[in-house]
């Protein structure tokens, strides 16, 4: 899928709902980014048509997937949607991202975690979290969390195989670019 099938959405705050609605902050693929917003905004938005389409061969031809990374303090950083993505996906890639980098885990392996020790995710305390799989932790050099990505769109095995491969790409990229 080339670039212009990726969109940015708004930078919304996880807890006040989704993205931007249509004619919002946001912008589409069709549209130029407001001023002030051109660098970042269009570099996130090549970097992920490169890295998700390109990257991760197994994205090509099967569902559209939405993308969402959260910072290390939770909150939403990137979020990227494929044309065609169903609004739900949003929501979900945002719980996926920040529950992988609150539990320092992949939301797989949290999954696994609760079943393993009869554990409810209301035992958590914290009403974002979620289990489907498609989440995975960030982590600096020093073994510290530092971010959460998120992936929804497809079957969780899907969406934890793409997370997994996307995550190494952009964890790859600071080495890539010391060359």
């Amino acid at each position: 899928m080339p670039a212009e099938g990726l969109a940015r959405r708004g930078n919304a705050s996880r807890r006040k709902g989704n993205a931007y609605p249509e004619g919002g902050p946001g912008w589409r693929h069709a549209e130029r980014p407001p001023a002030g917003r051109e660098t970042p905004g269009r570099g996130r938005a090549r970097l992920f048509s490169w890295t998700l389409p390109s990257g991760c061969p197994k994205a090509r031809g099967g569902a559209p997937v939405c993308l969402a990374i959260v910072n290390r303090s939770g909150r939403l950083a990137a979020l990227l949607s494929m044309d065609g993505t169903p609004e739900r996906a949003v929501p979900i890639a945002q719980g996926k991202a920040y529950t992988a980098l609150r539990m320092e885990s992949s939301t797989k392996d949290f999954h696994e975690r609760l079943l393993r020790e009869r554990l409810t995710i209301a035992d958590f305390c914290d009403p974002a979290f979620t289990t489907l799989e498609g989440g995975i932790p960030f982590f600096d050099g020093n073994g510290k969390c530092v971010g959460g990505l998120g992936i929804s769109g497809r079957k969780p095995a899907e969406d934890g195989e793409l997370a997994g491969r996307l995550g190494r790409i952009l964890m790859d990229l600071p080495n890539d670019t010391k060359r």
